[in-house]
């Protein structure tokens, strides 16, 4: 069973999972219409364009809030992410720092590398 802290989040993740799947399933009804003339012939019809993503996402929105293995699934992912200990803004400033440093350095001596990589190689070509 779900949580009772858990339950507002686990619902508005799963209702923001069931409009993810009612936009692909329009994208992929909308690409088989430009590919196909027989997915062509059914999406001219208003029922199917607007009708089965509407379908695909508040079916996919009941299914996942009917079943209890995913029920517990996203409960125990939400538990988890409440246990994350984030880090603070000292922190995040100096690890943003160091990635930085070490991206620049890199690439420095990979730019090295390659300009004498290139210059081996356009002295053994002549």
């Amino acid at each position: 069973m779900v949580k009772a802290e858990n339950l507002k989040i686990v619902t508005v993740s799963f209702i923001v999972l069931s409009f993810l799947i009612a936009f692909v399933a329009r994208v992929i009804f909308e690409t088989l219409s430009v590919a196909f003339g027989f997915f062509a012939n059914f999406y001219s019809m208003d029922i199917f364009r607007h009708g089965a993503p509407i379908l695909a996402g508040v079916g996919s929105f009941v299914f996942f809030q009917l079943n209890k293995s995913y029920q517990k699934l996203a409960d125990e992912v939400v538990t988890e992410v409440r246990k994350v200990v984030w880090v603070g803004k000292k922190e995040l400033y100096s690890m943003t720092i160091l990635v930085s440093v070490i991206l620049i350095v890199s690439g420095v001596v990979l730019g090295v590398f390659d300009l004498l990589a290139g210059t081996g190689v356009r002295f053994f070509m002549e």
